[in-house]
């Protein structure tokens, strides 16, 4: 008699919690997988709650981390599915595609996090490229583009290379 309420009071706490884990994590990563599929764009199948961390975390401890993206993309394409954990992620690697979407035309769709704000404007300031929006970013970003132009760039090349020779012989 014990046994079977330790056996329905078990049920009655396990079964509330797996169905929330459910509808909560898996059914939209699922439902979003599973739209992109019905769209045409390839991708790894889909694993609830791990996604491809397992195959993630072995190519890793095999220093093989980038090789597992480009085997990635031989398989599918510049544009595919990857499961991040409980998260199905959407990789474009296409260029026109990723300048349509990170455009300026787009720029009013991305807003900077509040954490992003709460952590650096204490110790660099208001206004700069990192924490500032809107106006005040887009006059910091032409005020630096400048810096960044090829010609500038050109005559650092051979300094930026001889300190990454020497970062890689310390390692």
């Amino acid at each position: 008699m014990i046994f079977l309420l330790f056996v329905y009071t078990s049920c009655a706490i396990v079964l509330p919690i797996v169905l929330i884990v459910y509808w909560k994590l898996i059914c939209p990563a699922k439902r979003l997988h599973d739209a992109f599929r019905s769209q045409g764009v390839p991708g790894e199948p889909f694993v609830p709650i791990i996604g491809q961390l397992l195959e993630m975390n072995r190519s890793r401890a095999n220093d093989q981390y980038m090789g597992y993206y480009e085997e990635l993309v031989k398989k599918h394409g510049n544009i595919f599915l990857h499961g991040f954990g409980p998260l199905a992620r959407l990789i474009v690697l296409e260029p026109d595609m990723l300048a349509d979407v990170l455009g300026r035309s787009h720029a009013q769709d991305y807003s900077k996090t509040a954490l992003n704000s709460n952590v650096f404007k204490p110790i660099i300031g208001t206004h700069n490229l990192l924490v500032s929006e809107g106006i005040e970013h887009e006059r910091a970003r032409k005020m630096l583009n400048p810096a960044f132009h090829a010609i500038n760039l050109q005559s650092m090349v051979s300094i930026m290379a001889d300190q990454t020779r020497k970062a890689i012989d310390e390692l």
